[in-house]
């Protein structure tokens, strides 16, 4: 018997040995698990802040739409071309530049910044999160060197968790297809532990808060 075929008898008795894991029955739960408590601030808008803040982003409090506008116009300078979501926050800011999805992905590449909207901010851990369905795909967020986010400051929870328990006011119909919770601007230390940033994403991440 050649060494194949003794491995090959050896695989085939292991195969032919199941064993099957006992059966347990399922208990229902009446309640759900109690909500993970913190060691940081969770609640508020300086909560967001600071956490924001601790990983390279840059937070912008505005006090109507006419406001935010001016604070993006002093964020995006001098920098061109400039990409623009089609969400109706970004819309009424009235800005120039190219719109997404119509101006086409290598637009969205080459762009030195864009701003889109936001659906939810997490307070516990400074994320934005944004979808493909309000967004129309995600290229716009993730391809430029710098990306403005425009959201409303009554869409903020306290943590991560808070927006899947609270999905249907965020998305009443049904989950889009992506979610994306963005945390900072993009960063990646798989190299010799050298903290990088924009190597995924973005390198430089503004939040602009609108108070309504």
């Amino acid at each position: 018997m050649t060494d194949r075929a003794v491995f090959l008898a050896r695989l085939r008795r292991a195969a032919a040995v199941r064993v099957m894991p006992p059966r347990r029955s399922i208990v229902a739960v009446d309640a759900l698990p109690p909500p993970v408590v913190f060691a940081i601030a969770t609640e508020g808008m300086d909560a967001f802040e600071a956490a924001l803040r601790a990983l390279g982003g840059e937070v912008h409090r505005a006090a109507d739409l006419p406001a935010a506008r001016q604070l993006v116009i002093e964020v995006i300078g001098t920098r061109s071309p400039v990409v623009l979501s089609s969400e109706p926050d970004v819309e009424a800011l009235g800005l120039e530049g190219e719109r997404w999805p119509g101006c086409g992905l290598r637009a969205a590449a080459e762009a030195a910044v864009t701003v889109v909207g936001c659906v939810v901010m997490v307070a516990a851990t400074g994320s934005v999160v944004v979808d493909a369905r309000s967004a129309r795909g995600r290229s716009i967020s993730l391809l430029p060197p710098a990306c403005i986010v425009v959201a409303r400051r009554s869409r903020l929870v306290a943590t991560p968790g808070d927006v899947l328990r609270h999905r249907e006011d965020f998305w009443p119909a049904n989950v889009p297809s992506q979610v994306v919770i963005i945390t900072g601007p993009s960063r990646s230390a798989d190299i010799e532990m050298t903290l990088t940033r924009g190597v995924h994403g973005p390198g430089e991440l503004h939040v602009v808060v609108v108070d309504d």
